[in-house]
């Protein structure tokens, strides 16, 4: 999920590197503006493979423009299940935004709109399956229902313990890294189980992380956030649920 979820934001990380008269020009645009707006997918995995270390995220942002039934102008693409599951997940939410989205040059589309040309793309461009989900998790959502089923208290309480003892062991050490992902977990299990206090102290630690030279300077936070995990994990019925708003639940991309 973390992965999935760094992927959606980063995704379109080229377009930094597109002139703005492209990139917001009110109007369709030229061969030659488009061949430079399609640089932008280079630029994206370059600048994503030199920043960080992982070759599962850069392999989800360079595949997410792959479809399904074969790219017709770029045949070194993977195709099918080759796919990785993750970027045929990106590619359907990232092309459903786009589309109800509105944009310098024209106006987003409705929903049900959006949800027909999704159909219409299931097997040539979109996996035909996760379309299926996909479809059936907004509609779900436009009836005031819930997108996903709820999350499985155990499940995220586990994934809570985990992070917590694996913090525990980090708080000596000084690798910033793994002190950032294990954040990253942290953040997941206490956003979906509603701890915002937990969630708003994960986020300084996670500034405080980046901005530190030594990890020494973040102990007295990192102590804190153990103590309240803990204290959560010991008695989780007591620990009252906060607001929807606060808390920080990945949402979809």
């Amino acid at each position: 999920l973390f992965v999935l979820e760094s992927a959606a934001l980063l995704h379109d990380l080229g377009k930094l590197g597109i002139p703005d008269s492209i990139l917001l020009k009110n109007g369709p645009l030229t061969d030659e503006q488009w061949s430079v707006m399609r640089l932008h997918e280079d630029m994206g995995v370059s600048i994503i493979t030199a920043t960080f270390a992982s070759k599962e995220l850069t392999e989800v942002v360079r595949t997410h423009h792959a479809w399904y039934g074969g790219h017709p102008t770029e045949p070194d693409l993977p195709k099918g299940t080759d796919i990785p599951y993750k970027a045929r997940l990106l590619a359907i939410a990232d092309a459903y935004e786009a589309m109800i989205s509105d944009r310098p040059y024209r106006k987003g589309m409705g929903r049900e709109k959006a949800i027909e040309q999704l159909h219409k793309g299931a097997g040539t461009q979109f996996d035909p399956e996760l379309v299926g989900h996909f479809v059936k998790a907004v509609c779900d959502t436009l009836d005031g229902g819930s997108a996903v089923s709820k999350p499985d208290t155990l499940q995220y309480a586990i994934l809570l313990d985990q992070a917590v003892e694996k913090l525990s062991s980090l708080t000596a050490g000084s690798d910033a890294v793994a002190l950032l992902e294990c954040l990253g977990q942290l953040k997941l299990a206490a956003g979906r189980r509603g701890l915002g206090r937990v969630v708003e102290l994960v986020r300084e630690l996670e500034e405080a992380t980046v901005s530190q030279d030594e990890l020494s300077a973040t102990t007295p936070r990192v102590t804190q956030l153990l103590e309240m995990c803990q204290q959560y994990l010991a008695a989780p019925d007591e620990v009252s649920q906060e607001t929807p708003g606060n808390q920080d639940t990945p949402q979809a991309p």
